[in-house]
This record gives C-alpha cells, sequence and structure tokens, in this order.
C-alpha cells in the first residue's frame, strides 16, 4: 500500500525517499489540522472563562450555606469542643463564607 497518490515520476521519487520522510509528509497536514481545531477550542474556552468564574462564584455561596448547615460533623465537634468552638471553626476554617465574599448585607 502506498501513502497518496501522484504519477509514475512522483511514485518514483516517492520509493527513494527514506520511510520516515515518507510518514512524516503525510502525517504533517493532519497534525496541523488537529493543532489548528485545539487552539480554536482553547481560544473559546478562554473567552468563554469570565461567564464560567462568574457561574462558580454564583453557585459557590449556596453551597456552602447548605454545606454549613447541614455539615454532618456538627454534633460530633460540639459534645467535644462545645458550641462556639464548633461554631467558629466551621464557618471561619471549613465554611469561610465571609472570608470568600465579605460581610452579607441582610446578616
Amino acid at each position: 500500500t502506498r501513502l497518496g497518490g501522484g504519477g509514475e515520476k512522483d511514485d518514483e521519487e516517492h520509493d527513494q525517499l527514506p520511510p520516515t520522510t515518507k510518514i512524516a509528509a503525510q502525517l504533517l497536514p493532519v497534525m496541523e489540522a488537529h493543532l489548528q481545531v485545539y487552539c480554536n477550542l482553547f481560544q473559546r474556552n478562554n473567552d468563554d472563562k469570565s461567564t464560567l468564574e462568574s457561574t462558580a462564584t454564583s453557585s459557590l455561596r449556596p453551597y456552602l450555606e447548605y454545606r454549613l448547615s447541614k455539615d454532618p460533623a456538627r454534633p460530633m465537634l460540639q459534645s467535644l469542643y462545645g458550641k462556639e468552638w464548633t461554631e467558629e471553626i466551621l464557618e471561619q476554617v471549613l465554611f469561610p463564607m465571609e472570608l470568600l465574599f465579605g460581610k452579607r448585607d441582610d446578616a
């Protein structure tokens, strides 16, 4: 099986080339096309980055509020260290919403 196609003269010249050169000649255009598609996808992703970041940030607060209110370790920590220490650790270390978002206006 021959790579590419052409006239007899092209076949003779092609037969004299080392195998790696023959393969490289066929693969280079394919690799260039693949790289172009990758670069286009990468650029499109960078253009949408701010939208993705704002979506992630807007979803983070409700998630942290839910996790803070439903933390399964709260009863154990309260029994070992007391309610005040537990709430401080949960709010400032594990789910630091004030650190991430600032104080809430409605709080």
